[in-house]
């Protein structure tokens, strides 16, 4: 608990929020509808236990899905759902807008998603059970046994190297 205080007290959570709010509220891509979504799934996070870090990460990719679509979240169907999720596959985002979205923040946007269109807004199943989440979307990959070195290779390396801290390894 204490460490959360510390980073609060760090990081500004509160302001960040406020802050994102009142963008959110200013921004003329989203559609009314969707911004009482969005509000409406923050405060059930807020309300689930989770953090006011975690409300800041959420309305910010919940904010670039929102711009993507022309379409209320409520009466989405899987057609609408479909073509959010390529907009999403290949939208630009970040500096100038010159890159694509990383994996990883396709994934929590996608994940976000599919939270808020069961939790808050009640979508029908099949609408929500459609988005996949990748878990491993950083680009981490299983360790395997090649990946290991070997007993000879470890002592080549030691045997290469010159530092007593290196060796002592």
């Amino acid at each position: 608990m204490q460490n959360e205080n510390i980073k609060t007290s760090i990081y500004h959570y509160e302001k960040q929020y406020k802050r994102h709010l009142q963008l959110l509220d200013k921004e003329p891509a989203i559609l009314p509808e969707n911004k009482e979504a969005i509000k409406d799934f923050l405060e059930h996070c807020i309300a689930s236990g989770n953090e006011i870090s975690t409300a800041v990460i959420a309305i910010q990719h919940l904010r670039r899905i929102a711009r993507l679509t022309k379409k209320p979240f409520n009466d989405f169907n899987e057609k609408d759902r479909d073509q959010l999720l390529a907009a999403l596959e290949s939208a630009k985002g970040g500096r100038r807008n010159k890159k694509r979205f990383s994996s990883m923040n396709k994934s929590k946007c996608r994940s976000l998603l599919k939270r808020m269109m069961r939790d808050t807004l009640k979508l029908p199943d099949k609408i929500w059970q459609g988005i996949k989440v990748d878990r491993k979307a950083n680009g981490s990959k299983q360790l395997l046994s090649e990946h290991l070195l070997t007993d000879d290779e470890m002592n080549a390396m030691v045997a290469a190297t010159s530092s007593p801290m290196y060796r002592a390894m």
